[in-house]
């Protein structure tokens, strides 16, 4: 597999349903607030990829390909966190920091649970085996996602991204079920 492939087939928003899943309410998950403001791997939300960069470092890999979002860019690094390695995810809208990823990449139940207890700690949440949504005081989200993969999900609260996300994706609905209906009209015709 081809570095290129590994990294792409990472991103979380190459998934129409995860891209629909940032424009939707928060359903099915347990939503905890926080005093604390969320930030992912000490970025803030709405700093720009070269910002990012200072930061971290020279990424792993930047995505190339055409993504379904407008002025839509991905940063991965990969890092090991407590001797876990983790692939994390960063996503800019218009060059501005919209969604981070952290992807765990070990099975180990134990390791997940262990991780999951320090998020608690971190953001205060007393609830033993809480798994869910977080939203701070700036509407930001962290998102916990258990199963094979462990993936947390930070995603901004500026509510001109989400604004300018969900109208991007409102252009692809219209977009799909128009052309879905005219392949309709051409079979019918057909048959």
């Amino acid at each position: 597999m081809s570095k290129s492939d590994f990294y792409e087939g990472k991103n979380y928003l190459s998934n129409q349903a995860q891209l629909l899943g940032l424009t939707k309410n928060l359903s099915n998950t347990t939503v905890e607030n926080t005093d604390k403001c969320i930030r992912f791997y000490g970025v803030d939300f709405g700093q720009t990829s070269k910002s990012v960069v200072q930061h971290l470092g020279k990424p792993n890999y930047s995505s190339r390909k055409k993504s379904v979002l407008k002025n839509h860019k991905i940063l991965f690094y990969r890092v090991t966190v407590c001797k876990v390695n983790c692939i994390l995810q960063l996503h800019f809208l218009n060059d501005e920091f919209f969604l981070g990823v952290l992807e765990v990449k070990n099975s180990n139940v134990e390791i997940h649970k262990e991780i999951t207890e320090l998020v608690r700690k971190k953001y205060n949440i007393r609830q033993e085996d809480w798994v869910g949504t977080l939203i701070d005081s700036e509407n930001n989200t962290l998102n916990i996602k258990e199963g094979m993969i462990q993936r947390m999900t930070y995603y901004t609260g500026n509510p001109l991204i989400r604004a300018e996300i969900k109208s991007q994706v409102e252009k692809i609905h219209v977009l799909k079920e128009k052309h879905g209906h005219l392949n309709h009209e051409l079979i019918l015709k057909m048959i």
